[in-house]
């Protein structure tokens, strides 16, 4: 497993019982400047698995958790840059009361999916094999879809999908050199396994 500096955590995600991290690209901040970009591939494919806790509600029954992945690759421009396209597939489950003390319990199902816009620096590292890491940052683009069933109230889904098709996340990982096999990883801090190729 690895641990790493948590950058922007948020908590627009906090009603599913997992933590959201907004991390626009263009806030990330710049590469060490002796960074050798020629040890790095011209392109990474990259899956981001989520491994977020499913927490049973009390009294059993339903569970608030879900999973989502988000896969693609990133293409190198400039020395130490990467952008990319890559498919987002999320499946939120959310069991519970919301809206107050007094607020009767229901539950959601929120199923999405689309496209988000990613983009990564490459930072020194040195808790990494190769001596790198990339931080990244993604949003969904507006062909982003979600649809929230269950028992909650109208306005509780309209609101949790409106969350799901704005909010903005990001993570840091170790990369592999160039020419290194894939590299798997158990993101601590963030919550989600990597695997980058």
């Amino acid at each position: 497993m690895s641990r790493r500096r948590i950058f922007g955590l948020g908590t627009a995600l906090a009603l599913t019982g997992f933590l959201a991290i907004p991390g626009a690209a263009q806030r990330l901040v710049r590469a060490e400047p002796h960074l050798r970009g020629e040890i790095f591939q011209a392109s990474y494919h990259l899956r981001l698995e989520s491994a977020w806790p499913q927490l049973q509600a009390i009294g059993g029954g339903c569970i608030n958790g879900g999973e989502e992945v988000v896969e693609g690759t990133l293409t190198r421009v400039g020395r130490e840059n990467y952008v990319g396209m890559l498919t987002r597939r999320t499946r939120l489950l959310f069991c519970g009361a919301h809206g107050g003390p007094a607020a009767a319990s229901c539950n959601l199902e929120l199923i999405g999916g689309g496209k988000v816009q990613m983009a990564g620096l490459v930072m020194a590292d040195e808790t990494s094999p190769s001596g790198h890491s990339l931080r990244v940052g993604w949003a969904p683009l507006g062909s982003h879809e979600a649809q929230a069933h269950g028992s909650c109230s109208a306005d509780f889904k309209e609101r949790i999908e409106k969350m799901y098709l704005t909010v903005q996340q990001g993570v840091e990982f170790a990369i592999p050199a160039a020419g290194s096999g894939p590299r798997e990883e158990r993101l601590e801090d963030y919550a989600w396994n990597v695997r980058v190729d």
